[in-house]
């Protein structure tokens, strides 16, 4: 059995109608004409060629999280890590670079980090978009869903507040850093404070060199004390003085005492209201049985709602015989599949779908089926 074409799937760029509209809800509101432009070229030349851009060069991480080039991202992070940590790490241990060798690794090393995303940013993003048109003209069956399914995966103005505002706070927190370890560092301080900081004290230093001379054999003499000097008379010892004496006790009034309180009047008897009459028996069944019949006229409401199914698109074929080729495939398989005709600007195509399933289960296990047979499988509910 003959392959079925991959290609058939993809996004058609001779109609330059379908493919602009296909790109601006891609690209999103944020510089839609500017890639518009260049994504035009890349059409005419049928490849994506080097384009300086000057957000991806000089604003890298933050332009590719803001158009959602997580992998990229990611990869570019991990290659700026790897050759800080190899050559300006390891080799400077190893090799001993010199100051100027430093200092053109470094040029060198900012150069390839601004020219590489700057050149090849919006090829990437180019790429990236045709991948999601094609996706969604597979996942759904009009053009005018597929583009309101790639403006609500776009990026939106939002977005790019919030990455600003977070660079903002990132900015706050090592400013915050800086302004930390410049305070603690010893150099900044006044000279008091800096030689208590590093265990010195300005006051200590004559003091020191007083008590320690060049040459010990030169140290003062101790004075002698004469032997024939009177001694000092004692000092007269002090006069006890007498004790105050004790305060006279105070005697408190005794407590007065109340009356006693008079007995409390007795209160009325409170009549209870009487009892409301019972009903009669024939009442209460009236207001009973007239409203059984509403839950009838729910109930029977449901069961006229239509059941909800799945079905799985498998692809939109130019071709015929590639729509007749994948169709004879599925069925192979034992899955129901069936085609269908759409009028598109470009002409008549054909779809091919399988289904229905009742539940999601069922539509999943046969998706991953349909994929393991080579083909595109995207689940929807109808």
């Amino acid at each position: 059995m003959p392959e079925v074409s991959q290609t058939s799937t993809s996004v058609d760029s001779s109609n330059e109608h379908t493919t602009t509209a296909l790109y601006r809800a891609a690209i999103g509101p944020v510089n839609t004409e500017y890639y518009l432009k260049i994504f035009a070229k890349f059409e005419t030349a049928n490849r994506a060629s080097a384009q300086w851009n000057w957000a991806a060069a000089l604003n890298t991480i933050n332009w590719m999280v803001f158009r959602k080039l997580w992998i990229p991202a990611l990869a570019y992070t991990g290659c700026v890590l790897g050759v800080l940590l190899v050559v300006f790490g390891i080799g400077g241990l190893v090799f001993k670079f010199s100051d100027a060798v430093r200092i053109g690794l470094a040029l060198l090393f900012v150069g390839a980090a601004v020219a590489m995303p700057g050149f090849y940013g919006t090829a990437l993003f180019h790429n990236t978009c045709r991948k999601k048109m094609a996706h969604a003209l597979i996942a759904t069956p009009t053009l005018t869903e597929a583009c309101t399914l790639l403006n609500r995966q776009a990026s939106q103005r939002p977005r790019l507040l919030g990455i600003g505002l977070a660079n903002l706070a990132l900015l706050g927190i090592l400013f915050g850093l800086v302004a930390g370890l410049r305070r603690e560092d010893p150099e900044t301080l006044d000279p008091e404070a800096r030689n208590i900081a590093v265990g010195r004290a300005i006051e200590d230093a004559p003091l020191a060199a007083a008590s320690s001379p060049t040459n010990p054999t030169e140290a003062a003499p101790l004075p002698s004390t004469p032997t024939s000097a009177p001694l000092p008379e004692p000092l007269p010892a002090p006069l006890a003085e007498p004790l105050p004496e004790p305060l006279p006790a105070v005697t408190l009034p005794p407590a007065p005492t109340l009356p006693p309180l008079p007995p409390l009047a007795p209160q009325p008897a409170v009549k209870t209201p009487p009892k409301a009459a019972p009903v009669p028996q024939q009442r209460v069944a009236k207001a009973v049985v007239q409203p059984a019949a509403a839950p009838a006229a729910k109930t029977s409401a449901p069961t006229e709602a239509k059941a909800t199914v799945f079905l799985i698109n498998v692809g939109l074929f130019a071709d015929e015989n590639n729509a007749r080729n994948a169709k004879t495939k599925l069925l192979d398989a034992g899955l129901s599949a069936y085609t269908e005709e759409a009028m598109y600007p470009r002409g008549k195509r054909t779809r091919v779908r399988v289904g229905p399933f009742e539940t999601l289960t069922e539509a999943d296990a046969a998706a991953e089926k349909i994929r393991n047979l080579g083909l595109e499988a995207a689940v929807f509910k109808q």
